[in-house]
């Protein structure tokens, strides 16, 4: 994999919905596109854009499929159209609706500065400087005048890889046209058409429409024609500044393979700073909230607590969100606290913060004595150390040593299960691990083992991502001795960020896929 297919993912992200949160609090891009609507007919009686014969515009019906209204009053289903879903606040808008398609016209100075197809050099909105040329050696038809925020997109190529954005020192210009001018209406975001126009949905989409043998174009009509799927402005504002700063970071490991790892190891961190504070994947107002299934989790406590199947811990703690001031308290011992200086950032209304001690059971590992033999001279227990981490990877399916059932006989609670995750606070602290078969560890490593009352509100994937964001704080909390070490105490005070429980799993696959193809950037770049 290489860097332009990192963009395409960033960007692939992005136009479907899933690389920044949805805001509730957001106006739906139906309001959006009607606003446009106005300013297309404000225009139309300005006399500075003509009236579309073929006008039309998209709805989603009662019946939750999509529709299109033309000018004559027929609406025809286009559900079969539509390439993929989209969150319910987003809209999808035909290329005429969200354009303003703006005729040539011939330049009028004896000089202008005129950008044909070999102006523009590939790399994203770069554009080399235009050609000063005098108004007789002008092709027979030139483009209008480029405006700050229009986008110029190349109908003569075959793979459609020529795209600009105007910039403000490039307005005034004057286009070929072997281009397309995307302008956006103003209540759209320009950067987001930029970026739109970028993604690998609309360029293989409109390459698909390609014509000619000698020299292949496609028309107006089919930019024009074509779906696009438009966010609410302010989501559009905030997919423009997230994918400004992930791009920037790809831009660094395209011109910079000497600190390749380091450089993966911040995207990564982004990454993953990104889906701990809910904004990797969209939220889903269907999904059941964190909080409701807390309190079912609490009530369940509550009950075998009464019949005697649990005891209630000494130490006990519940945080919750106070709807009067927004703001988050903590129940200790009776007492109400407010813990809004201790959370570390924001998190979705959805979402609820836990301490780990509430949810989960961390069983600290030990070693057996090495002077008795009868301890390992067997293979019943895996005993897992970071060695195994270093000669198999982050997924545990064996392990180098093995102790004996008399080694363990009076700490058969230190046995963690399948899917536990493993994470070292002391020594190589921050280290960590998911281990695939049931195991013990050395006293480096603690197994944090999801409480059974627990399964349905964290999972373990999430769980396992969450904890590559807590070494700095690990090595913080620990401080240095002879060596760091955290306490198991220590450690369950620590703060998780618990999500609805299906969006954990679109976080964790979403955070698989990205690694994935970020490992095989780092592997691809390192051969080359």
């Amino acid at each position: 994999m290489n860097t332009k297919q990192l963009r395409q993912k960033i960007l692939d992200l992005a136009i479907k919905g899933k690389l920044v949160p949805q805001d509730p609090n957001d106006e739906p891009a139906s309001k959006l596109l009607e606003r446009i609507r106005e300013e297309k007919e404000q225009l139309i009686k300005e006399g500075k854009l003509k009236r579309d014969k073929n006008e039309s515009y998209i709805f989603v019906g009662d019946d939750k499929l999509h529709y299109e209204k033309f000018a004559d009053g027929s609406v025809v289903c286009i559900e079969d159209e539509i390439p993929f879903e989209i969150p319910d606040s987003w809209a999808w808008a035909r290329g005429k609706e969200i354009f303003k398609g703006l005729s040539s016209t011939k330049p009028s100075n004896d000089f202008f500065k005129y950008i044909d197809i070999d102006a523009i050099d590939n790399k994203l909105h770069i554009v080399k400087a235009p050609k000063q040329i005098a108004t007789k050696d002008a092709p027979s038809r030139a483009s209008r005048y480029l405006e700050f925020g229009d986008t110029l997109f190349s109908m003569v190529r075959p793979y459609l890889e020529n795209i600009a954005y105007i910039s403000d020192e490039l307005k005034d210009c004057i286009a070929s046209t072997g281009f397309y001018v995307c302008s956006p209406y103003r209540n759209l975001n320009s950067e987001f058409i930029y970026h739109l126009m970028l993604s690998k949905y609309v360029i293989s989409g409109l390459n698909s429409f390609m014509k000619g043998d000698n020299s292949p174009s496609i028309n107006a009509s089919d930019i024009e024609g074509f779906l696009y799927p438009i966010p609410p402005i302010n989501e559009q504002q905030r997919i423009t500044q997230t994918i400004k700063e992930l791009l920037s970071l790809v831009e660094t490991l395209a011109n910079d393979k000497v600190n390749l790892s380091e450089l993966i190891k911040k995207t990564k961190a982004k990454v993953l700073d990104l889906a701990i504070k809910g904004m990797l994947v969209p939220q889903d107002p269907n999904d059941e909230p964190a909080d409701k299934l807390l309190e079912k989790i609490r009530e369940e406590k509550e009950k075998l607590i009464k019949e005697g199947k649990l005891k209630r811990d000494k130490n006990e703690t519940y945080i919750f969100k106070n709807s009067d001031d927004n703001s988050y308290y903590e129940q200790i011992d009776g007492e109400t606290i407010c813990i809004d200086d201790d959370l570390p950032f924001e998190i979705p209304d959805t979402w609820r913060w836990c301490r780990l001690k509430e949810i989960i059971n961390i069983v600290n590992g030990f070693t057996p004595l090495r002077s008795n033999p009868n301890f390992w001279n067997s293979n019943d227990i895996p005993w897992f150390t970071v060695d195994d981490i270093r000669e198999q990877g982050r997924f545990i399916q064996k392990t180098r040593q093995h102790i004996s059932n008399s080694a363990i006989s009076k700490n058969s609670n230190r046995i963690v299960p399948e899917n536990t995750v493993l994470l070292c606070c002391t020594a190589s602290v921050g280290e960590y691990a998911l281990t695939k078969i049931p195991l013990t560890t050395n006293q480096q490593f603690n197994g944090l083992v999801i409480k059974n009352e627990c399964k349905e509100i964290l999972n373990y994937l999430y769980l396992y991502e969450f904890v590559k964001t807590l070494k700095n704080m690990l090595i913080l909390e620990s401080g240095a001795t002879t060596f760091n070490f955290l306490s198991v105490s220590a450690l369950g005070e620590f703060l998780i960020p618990i999500p609805p429980y299906k969006e954990q799993l679109l976080i964790a696959k979403n955070l698989e896929n990205i690694f994935s193809y970020l490992d095989n950037l780092e592997t691809i770049i390192k051969g080359s």
